[in-house]
């Protein structure tokens, strides 16, 4: 079963948020919590994460455009939505232990 869009969002939002946060950032707590809050939430984390994983080997030139057309064609485009390039697995954690 595919998560639903405002909780792909949410996982979007939160991706972008722990890009920069230190691991004692009150986001990344904030972000464990939201995460064990419901197991739709994982779903959503979890499918975040395997979309940024298909998209990392995709030129950013390329994936940019891409994205932006297809948000203009779409307007639910998803969790990729102005995120470009591949994110570090070391600033993402992929588990609340994380």
């Amino acid at each position: 079963m595919r998560p639903a869009p405002e909780l792909l969002e949410a996982a979007a939002h939160w991706y972008v948020a722990l890009r920069d946060a230190d691991a004692d950032d009150p986001a990344r707590t904030a972000w464990r919590r939201w995460l064990e809050a419901d197991a739709r939430h994982r779903q959503a984390w979890e499918r975040m994460l395997a979309l940024q994983q298909r998209l990392g080997s995709v030129p950013g030139d390329l994936l940019l455009p891409t994205l932006r057309g297809a948000r203009r064609r779409q307007p639910a485009a998803g969790p990729t939505a102005g995120a470009g390039g591949r994110l570090s697995q070391d600033l993402i954690p992929t588990s609340p232990s994380a």
